[in-house]
């Protein structure tokens, strides 16, 4: 059910996401559509310590607000990228809401720390260079309230690597693990305050 709804009406498209909030005695927050006049489904969710709700899509519709973007919009062609909103507490408006990444990106988790940055993980699908892989794997640094992304690493190699299946804080706010199918793959990424990127990541299993 719709409960005091940011998008009340239907997008009109194939589907559309939705995001419900509940309060600790199982009252409704808020419960709302989002989505478009295309395809959106919704992949992921995290909550921050202050009741913002970071919420990832893949779409198709072309007039999902767009609200403190933290880049470009994509090309009109593009199939069904990713896209992240962060809603407020009371979900009645967005702090920000942008497309994420390339064109054939597809988003597939997000994690937050309690800064409200944001960690999204997925897969890119291309084979020009710098991508070796036909299918690799990405994750993007957003900060609090949007704007700009901080950091974006994609890897791979010449062979498939399943999308990732969870991303986690792993050891405290400043660093973040991602972890694919079982028995395949883990990266973590280390990011001291003040500091640049370290990335390590292994490949469990040969192939």
């Amino acid at each position: 059910p719709l409960h005091l709804p940011m998008q009340s009406d239907y997008g009109g498209g194939v589907a559309d996401a939705f995001a419900t909030k509940l309060s600790p005695n199982g009252q409704f927050v808020y419960s709302t559509f989002l989505g478009g006049d295309g395809l959106d489904g919704g992949t992921s969710v995290a909550v921050d310590g202050f009741g913002l709700a970071y919420i990832t899509l893949n779409t198709s519709s072309r007039e999902l607000p767009l609200i403190n973007p933290v880049q470009p919009p994509l090309p009109a062609h593009s199939p069904y990228p990713a896209f992240i909103m962060n809603l407020s507490p009371d979900g009645q408006q967005f702090v920000y809401s942008s497309w994420l990444g390339e064109y054939r990106d597809v988003a597939r988790g997000i994690v937050v720390n309690r800064e409200g940055q944001a960690y999204v993980t997925g897969n890119t699908y291309r084979s020009l260079a710098p991508y070796l892989a036909e299918i690799d794997v990405f994750m993007t640094h957003i900060p609090a309230g949007g704007g700009y992304i901080i950091s974006r690493i994609v890897f791979g190699g010449e062979a498939y690597y399943p999308p990732p299946t969870d991303v986690t804080l792993a050891g405290g706010p400043e660093a973040v693990a991602a972890q694919g199918s079982a028995m395949w793959w883990v990266l973590l990424l280390l990011i001291p305050a003040g500091a640049g990127l370290w990335l390590g990541w292994r490949r469990l299993r040969g192939g």
